[in-house]
C-alpha cells in the first residue's frame, strides 16, 4: 500500500511539473500582423528573445504607433540594437525623430549604433548633429558620423565632409574614405556642384592645408 502511495505522488509531481509548460504551449502567440500585441510585448517583462522577435517583426509591419515603445529601448544596453532594427526601415517620420533624439542620450557603442541607423535612413535632418560628432574624441564615433554623412549624401553633408578634410589630421583618413564612399552613390546632387570635381578639389585642398 505504501508503495502505491509513493508511485501516486511521484506521478502527481511529474504531472504538476509539466503542466505549466503544456499550458504555455497552448497560449496563442501574437499574430504576425498584430502591432498592438507586439508593442505590448516590448512594454512587458517578457523574455529578451520575445522582445527581440517583436522588434524584428515591427521592422516589417511597424507604423507610427510602435515608435514610442521602440524609442524607449534605444538607451537600453541590452535592447538598443533590436530597437534600432525595428526603427530603421519604419517609413514614418517619427522613427527618424526618435533616432535623432537618441543621439543626445547615448554614448559609446550605443551612440555609434544610433549614428549608423541615422545614416542608413539617409536622414538629412540629422546632418547638423552628425557634423558635431566629427570632432568627437572617440575615433569610432568620428568614423560612424563621417560614413553616415556620406550615406545621406546631400550637398550639405558632402560639403561638411570636404571641409573637414582641412581640419585635424587624425580625421583625414576617415573623412577621405567617407568622401569616396559618398561618390559611389548614384546621387543627383552632382548637378549641384558637389560631384567628382568637388570631392577631388576638397581632398586636394585639404591635403595641401594639412601639411
Amino acid at each position: 500500500m505504501s508503495r502505491r502511495k509513493d508511485i501516486f505522488w511521484i506521478v502527481a509531481a511529474c504531472v504538476l511539473a509539466i503542466l505549466p509548460s503544456a499550458v504555455f504551449a497552448q497560449q496563442v502567440p501574437p499574430a504576425e500582423g498584430d502591432e498592438a500585441a507586439l508593442i505590448a510585448v516590448l512594454k512587458s517583462d517578457a523574455e529578451a528573445f520575445d522582445k527581440a522577435k517583436a522588434c524584428q517583426r515591427l521592422a516589417v509591419i511597424g507604423t507610427k504607433e510602435c515608435v514610442p515603445a521602440l524609442a524607449e529601448l534605444l538607451t537600453d544596453n541590452e535592447f538598443s540594437h533590436y530597437a534600432r532594427y525595428g526603427l530603421e526601415p519604419n517609413p514614418n517620420p517619427a522613427a527618424g525623430e526618435a533616432l535623432r533624439n537618441a543621439l543626445d542620450k547615448v554614448e559609446g557603442g550605443l551612440l555609434i549604433g544610433v549614428i549608423n541607423s541615422v545614416g542608413m535612413r539617409r536622414d538629412a535632418g540629422a546632418i547638423s548633429k552628425l557634423k558635431g560628432f566629427l570632432g568627437n574624441s572617440d575615433a569610432a564615433v568620428v568614423d560612424a558620423a563621417a560614413n553616415s554623412l556620406a550615406r545621406i549624401c546631400t550637398p550639405e553633408s558632402v560639403k561638411i565632409l570636404t571641409d573637414a578634410l582641412g581640419e585635424a589630421k587624425s580625421q583625414q583618413p576617415v573623412v577621405a574614405a567617407a568622401c569616396l564612399t559618398a561618390w559611389r552613390y548614384p546621387i543627383d546632387r552632382r548637378q549641384e556642384g558637389r560631384g567628382e570635381g568637388g570631392f577631388r578639389q576638397g581632398a586636394r585642398g585639404g591635403g595641401a592645408r594639412a601639411h
